[in-house]
C-alpha cells in the first residue's frame, strides 16, 4: 500500500492527496504497464491526459470502422462517442484510466466478429488485466467462437490466447503472492457510491456481504443466460457489464464509460441518459472536501437512476415486438 514505510523514498509532495492510502493497488498489469508509460513521457498528469486521449482517439477510429463494417449510422457513434460529455470530462479532465480498457474491449468486439479468435483472447486478457469486470465475458466468447479442434478461429485458441497473454502479464508480480487480490476483496466488500437497484436489493438481507453476495450471483446468471444463447461480443459485454454496473453497489460516473461504446454504436437511450445523468453523483463533493463525508439525497439518485430503469424497460419491450413482429413475417411451415 502507498503509506507502507518502504515505499517512502519514492513519495512526491502529493503523497498525502493519495485516496485509501492503507489499501494496496486495485490496478492489475496492463494497467500498471500504462502507468510506467506516463512516468517514461514525464510522469505529469498531462502525460496522463496525453496518453489516455490517445487511446481514446483510437478507440473512436475502431468504432467508426466498426460501424462502417456494421452498416451502422458512422456519423451518429462518432458523435455519441467522441462528443460524450462524461468521456470528455472523465478523461481530458480528471484522467481515469478508462479509455486503456475500452480500447481493448472494443478490439476484442472487432476481432470476435471477424472470428479472429487469438487476437481476441489476448485483447480481453490484456482489458482484464486493466480491470477486472471484463473477463466475465470470456465463457460468452468461447461459446460463441465453437469448440473446432485444432482451428485458429476456435474457442480453444481463444481460450489459450487469454491464458497465455494474462500469464504473460502477470509473472512479473508472482511474488506478492495472494497479496496481490487484497485490494480487489477490500473493495468487493467495503466500497459504495450512489448505488441504483442495489439499494433495493441490500434490504431484503440482514447481512450486506449476503447481499453483495446475491448480486454476484445476479450478475453470474447473467452471464450463464448469455454463454446459453451465444451472445455475439457486442452484446456479451452490454449484458454483463451494464449488469456489473446496473446492479453494483458502487458506480462512480467513470464505470459508466465501460458501456458508451456500446451504447453509441446501439444508440440506447438508457445508457446514453446514464452517462449523462451520473454527473450529478458529483452534487456534495464541496461537502466531502470539507467533511470527508459524501452526501446521497435521495431525490439525486432517483434523478440518476429512475429514467434510466424506465428508458431501459421501454427498449427491453421493443425488442420483444420486434421480436414478435419477426416470427409474425416467417412463413408458415406446411
Amino acid at each position: 500500500p502507498p503509506s507502507d514505510t518502504a515505499l517512502a523514498s519514492i513519495r512526491t509532495a502529493w503523497h498525502h492527496l493519495i485516496n485509501n492510502p492503507e489499501v494496496p493497488t486495485i490496478y492489475g498489469p496492463t494497467a500498471q504497464a500504462a502507468f510506467r508509460a506516463i512516468q517514461l513521457l514525464g510522469g505529469t498528469v498531462v502525460s496522463a491526459k496525453v496518453l489516455w486521449l490517445i487511446l481514446d482517439l483510437a478507440t473512436l477510429g475502431l468504432l467508426i470502422g466498426y460501424a462502417r463494417t456494421t452498416s451502422r449510422c458512422v456519423a451518429r457513434v462518432a458523435l455519441l462517442y467522441g462528443w460524450s460529455p462524461l468521456l470528455i470530462v472523465e478523461t481530458a479532465w480528471s484522467a481515469h484510466l478508462e479509455p486503456l480498457g475500452l480500447l481493448l474491449v472494443v478490439s476484442v468486439i472487432v476481432f470476435v466478429r471477424a472470428k479472429r479468435a487469438i487476437p481476441a483472447g489476448a485483447a480481453l486478457a490484456a482489458a482484464a488485466m486493466t480491470k477486472f469486470a471484463p473477463i466475465a465475458v470470456a465463457p460468452i466468447l468461447f461459446r460463441r467462437l465453437g469448440v473446432r479442434k485444432l482451428a485458429r478461429e476456435s474457442g480453444w485458441a481463444f481460450l489459450a490466447a487469454l491464458a497465455v497473454t494474462a500469464a504473460l502479464g502477470l509473472l512479473p508480480f508472482l511474488s506478492a503472492g495472494a497479496k496481490m487480490g487484497v485490494g480487489l476483496a477490500t473493495y468487493a466488500e467495503h466500497w459504495r457510491f450512489h448505488a441504483g437497484a442495489f439499494s433495493l436489493i441490500e434490504r431484503g438481507f440482514a447481512d450486506p456481504l449476503h447481499a453483495r453476495a446475491a448480486v454476484g450471483a445476479m450478475v453470474l446468471a447473467v452471464v450463464a443466460i448469455a454463454t446459453w444463447r451465444k451472445f455475439d461480443a457486442e452484446r456479451a459485454f452490454l449484458w454483463v457489464i451494464g449488469a456489473g454496473v446496473a446492479l453494483s453497489p458502487t458506480v462512480h460516473p467513470w464505470y459508466v464509460l465501460w458501456l458508451l461504446p456500446i451504447a453509441a454504436l446501439r444508440g440506447s437511450l438508457a445508457w446514453l441518459y446514464l452517462s449523462c445523468s451520473v454527473f450529478l453523483a458529483y452534487w456534495g463533493l464541496d461537502t466531502f472536501h470539507a467533511t470527508g463525508e459524501w452526501p446521497e439525497p435521495i431525490g439525486v439518485r432517483a434523478a440518476i437512476w429512475l429514467p434510466f430503469w424506465g428508458l431501459l424497460a421501454l427498449e427491453a419491450l421493443r425488442a420483444m415486438r420486434r421480436k414478435d413482429q419477426a416470427i409474425e413475417r416467417e412463413p408458415a411451415v406446411s
